[in-house]
């Protein structure tokens, strides 16, 4: 979830949305649940074993999973961590029910897009 100011609004939504054939939602999240993206000059070096014990070290995944590259830093990026048992399973994919922590604010369809709306 990116809080990008408004004249980077565009590139943003292209990286997100598939080069503008995708779509791009946008979220209001509660502050209390939103991480700040650490933006950082070099890649993180982690070795192939603390590799294998991501899943019991959460100390090393939250660094890793919070952690971008510098060009990215003008994003302004949130991110919120989402308990997989407490999401629905569909098939390989999670979801998460919308609720007054997390409200879907917008939808844009990207301007390449092959979908179309159809009025009534």
């Amino acid at each position: 979830m990116a809080k990008g100011e408004k004249s980077h609004a565009y590139s943003t939504r292209s990286h997100y949305a598939d080069k503008h054939r995708g779509i791009c939602l946008g979220f209001e999240i509660n502050d209390k649940t939103a991480l700040t993206v650490k933006y950082v000059p070099e890649r993180i070096k982690v070795s192939d074993g603390r590799i294998q014990d991501l899943r019991e070290n959460n100390e090393l995944a939250s660094i890793l999973w919070l952690t971008k590259f510098e060009h990215w830093q003008y994003e302004n990026e949130v991110r919120r961590v989402e308990e997989l048992a407490l999401a629905e399973n569909i098939g390989r994919h999670y979801f998460r029910h919308l609720s007054k922590d997390l409200q879907l604010k917008e939808v844009i369809i990207g301007l390449l897009s092959h979908r179309t709306i159809r009025g009534k």
